[in-house]
């Protein structure tokens, strides 16, 4: 009798232990997840500053360009003052004025257009990744609520060692805690999952963003410095 009681004694802390570290688990996985869906926030905020700066970059271009031609026609106008200028066909000219003109506001244009798909791409999957695993259960509550079975409840009593009613009642309740946190924690390890997934691809399209940026930092920045020499030798 005394091993009998000595078992069921350690099989019921044996419960409680594996109970607590459920708990302890499904705490810091929370935890894990709080901090991944902040980290997802910050990309999405970064996300929105990059774009912000294509489109200032982009305001600078058009503005450099308008410069270049304000210059070009000031150089004009200075050599004309001293060398009589005969223009031939002018309506060629301008025609094919009018064709860099367009070709030039429709590349614009197209990269206004590329900056808001990259931005968009970002905002849905930030979206996605926010949403994934919360429409029937938000993860934070204290129970799963899934039913159980009759196979399940006739399982358990195969290890159930209780001889009143109040130890059946809580033999069950510990089961059921024990079952709804890993149910939980598998809930919540696919959330986490999906957010890794997310901020990888959010990383990897933002990498590639910056290193288009730069680039046209690089171009913008050599158009600006022929534009101003050009204007020192009016």
């Amino acid at each position: 009798d005394e091993d009998v009681e000595r078992i069921k004694a350690d099989t019921r802390q044996l419960k409680n232990d594996s109970v607590q570290s459920t708990r302890n688990a499904l705490r810091l996985a929370r935890e894990a997840e709080e901090t991944a869906r902040l980290t997802l926030n910050k990309l999405g905020d970064q996300s929105e500053k990059i774009g912000s700066t294509e489109r200032y970059l982009d305001q600078s271009k058009a503005n450099t360009a308008r410069a270049e031609d304000r210059t070009g026609e000031i150089k004009q106008l200075n050599r004309s003052i001293f060398i009589p200028v005969v223009t031939w066909d002018k309506e060629g000219k301008r025609r094919k004025q009018e064709m860099r003109d367009a070709e030039r506001r429709a590349a614009e244009q197209e990269e206004r257009d590329l900056a808001m798909k990259d931005v968009r791409e970002s905002q849905n999957r930030i979206g996605r990744a926010a949403s994934y695993g919360l429409e029937n259960n938000d993860g934070w509550g204290g129970g799963s609520g899934r039913m159980r079975t009759a196979q399940q409840m006739e399982e358990r009593k195969r290890y159930r060692f209780a001889d009143t009613k109040e130890e059946e009642d809580e033999d069950d309740h510990l089961e059921d805690e024990l079952d709804d946190n890993l149910n939980q924690l598998g809930d919540v390890t696919k959330r986490l999952h999906a957010l890794a997934t997310a901020q990888g691809d959010e990383l990897d399209g933002q990498n590639k963003r910056l290193e288009r940026l730069g680039n046209n930092v690089v171009k913008l920045d050599d158009r600006l410095g022929r534009a101003t020499n050009n204007l020192r030798r009016l």
